[in-house]
């Protein structure tokens, strides 16, 4: 199963969440910056593992990596961190 993680964080606090699309993980990750709770945020698709050959079951990240970071009143745009990260 493909989903997609978002994290973000600011010196305050942090968030992190699981969508089921890439674009409700950017709009759930932008709105922290926002708020002003974050300055950087992230999105990335990630696969589940679990079964007999994995101990506990878990996300691993895949694919481009996507950055978007405070901007100080100017709105926050998306860009490729890493091509193929993980």
């Amino acid at each position: 199963m493909i989903v997609w993680l978002w994290d973000a964080a600011g010196p305050a606090c942090g968030a992190s969440g699981v969508t089921a699309d890439r674009k409700t993980a950017k709009s759930r990750a932008r709105a922290c910056i926002r708020s002003d709770q974050a300055i950087v945020a992230h999105v990335q698709a990630a696969e589940f593992l679990a079964g007999d050959d994995v101990l506990d079951a878990y996300y691993r990240p895949f694919g481009d990596l996507w950055q978007a970071r405070d901007a100080q009143g100017i709105s926050s745009r998306w860009r490729l961190l890493a091509v193929g990260a993980n």
